[in-house]
């Protein structure tokens, strides 16, 4: 991948660390919660109708009950506060301004956060809303709807055993008979497989418009904690059409390289960076696109607040992303 393919650059495009807290409010947390807790709800109904006694057989409610969110991390807040402003400032053209020097005594980023907060919970709520559902259904695919959930040894016995009773038959003799029962919809790998390619599709037409999009590496996939686990994808190379070479940025790891294979009934990770660096706990399971919130334009601060068309910003963009990527 050449520098010059990825319209990324941490310095221009990190606004760093805002440490005013609580980004969201101790109600809007619990309204969070409360949204997890409808939804889980939701996919446990939904999944009871596509799978039928493979939903009861696999405990499936009880799964989605333990995986629902229990509280809200302030740290895993901050970092998804911090990653929206780089993928909407730069959807939009655009810098988020670095917290000036004083931090948040200063009443310079006192005036900024309060123009700022409102936005950023906004578009977090809307954010996790978006997402929910399909950071649950990626988790029940990878750890507990299975491929093949039926046993068909013994069915395919009882079959042998009627074939060689069944007078018209007894002159045949039966060596060998094998069955291969599937669900009526597709399950555990082959899910993840078909989602996975959709996912990359996804991710290559984002990037395609030059600009950084938010994915959700699964590390864990009994786990889900809210905004855990999110970074920066600012570019995409894809060997063959279930093998991925993903590069994505995040404040703590840096930049890191994430290569995945989906395929033969198995999740396989080729190279990951950050855990061959003792960076990560663990290898990632999948990795699946992050929904934006919405189009809304982030606020403007300086000049361009007063004059947000008059000027042509994004050409300064790229002016700025240009020079600094040809060093």
């Amino acid at each position: 991948m050449s520098r010059l393919d990825s319209f990324f650059v941490a310095d221009l495009d990190d606004p760093g660390d805002w440490t005013f807290q609580p980004i969201l409010s101790a109600e809007q947390q619990r309204q969070l919660l409360r949204f997890y807790g409808t939804t889980t709800n939701a996919l446990r109904h939904r999944l009871n109708r596509e799978l039928g006694v493979a939903a009861r057989a696999f405990d499936l409610e009880g799964f989605l009950h333990n995986l629902m969110p229990a509280r809200c991390s302030e740290d895993d807040i901050r970092m998804a506060q911090r990653l929206l402003m780089i993928q909407e400032y730069s959807a939009h053209r655009g810098r988020a301004p670095a917290m000036a020097a004083g931090g948040t005594v200063s009443n310079r980023n006192q005036s900024r956060w309060k123009r700022w907060q409102p936005w950023l919970q906004q578009q977090l709520l809307a954010a996790a809303q978006q997402n929910a559902e399909q950071s649950l259904l990626w988790r029940c695919h990878l750890v507990r709807v299975p491929q093949q959930w039926l046993g068909s040894s013994a069915i395919a016995a009882g079959m042998r055993q009627q074939l060689q009773a069944n007078s018209a038959l007894q002159s045949l003799q039966i060596e060998e008979l094998q069955l291969e029962l599937q669900q009526p919809t597709p399950g555990g790998l082959d899910w993840i497989e078909q989602a996975h390619y959709q996912e990359l599709n996804r991710i290559s037409a984002e990037l395609s418009l030059e600009r950084t999009v938010i994915i959700e590496l699964i590390r864990d996939g009994s786990q889900l904690q809210a905004f855990s686990d999110l970074a920066v994808a600012f570019a995409l190379d894809s060997e063959s059409a279930l093998q991925s070479r993903l590069h994505y940025a995040h404040p703590t790891l840096g930049q890191q390289i994430l290569q995945l294979a989906i395929g033969e009934n198995a999740i396989r990770v080729i190279a990951d960076s950050a855990q061959q660096r003792g960076m990560a706990d663990c290898s990632v399971k999948a990795f699946r696109l992050w929904r934006r919130a919405g189009s809304s334009a982030p606020p403007w601060f300086g000049v361009r607040r007063y004059v947000p068309t008059l000027i042509p910003w994004g050409v300064f963009w790229w002016l700025r992303h240009g020079l600094k990527l040809k060093r």
